[in-house]
């Protein structure tokens, strides 16, 4: 019963090898060919805030015409203690783009805050990346680097 036993997982181990050899290289060639980075620098029109816990957004193209629009719920991580200090907030947001949403979560530090996305819809149902909203300084901008990765 030894070899029998032996010559069954020598087999599973020499059929699981096949499988993993055959299926890698494909694999491979279907994430690389899928891949598509997208970019956007977005100036930041109306910041609203409604009942201190939540921010609309309205984002504008470079000619001033409207993008999307961002809507968040605001959670104060830390309030200023000392002047000048800025507040920490917790926050997810939602973007509606043409073409679909994303959905994101980060922290604003004072005027400037970094947002990871985590889920979106249409186009960007399979993005991964960040942004980075800048509000307060010379110009409010949105700057938004994802990849799609539309085959993944």
């Amino acid at each position: 019963m030894n070899e029998i036993t032996s010559t069954r997982r020598s087999l599973l181990r020499r059929s699981l090898a096949l499988v993993f050899v055959s299926a890698a290289p494909g694999m491979a060639v279907a994430t690389a060919a899928a891949s598509s980075n997208f970019t956007a620098r977005l100036g930041v029109r109306h910041v609203r805030y409604t009942g201190g816990k939540d921010r609309y957004v309205e984002l504008v193209d470079d000619a001033g015409h409207r993008a999307g629009q961002l809507a968040g719920m605001v959670s104060p991580l830390r309030s200023p203690v000392v002047a000048g200090e800025s507040p920490v907030t917790a926050e997810l947001h939602t973007l509606v783009l043409d073409g679909g949403t994303l959905s994101a979560q980060g922290a604003m530090f004072g005027t400037t805050g970094v947002f990871h996305v985590v889920g979106g819809t249409g186009r960007f149902s399979r993005a991964q990346g960040s942004y980075e909203l800048r509000l307060g300084g010379t110009r409010d901008e949105l700057v938004l680097t994802i990849d799609t990765e539309e085959g993944r």
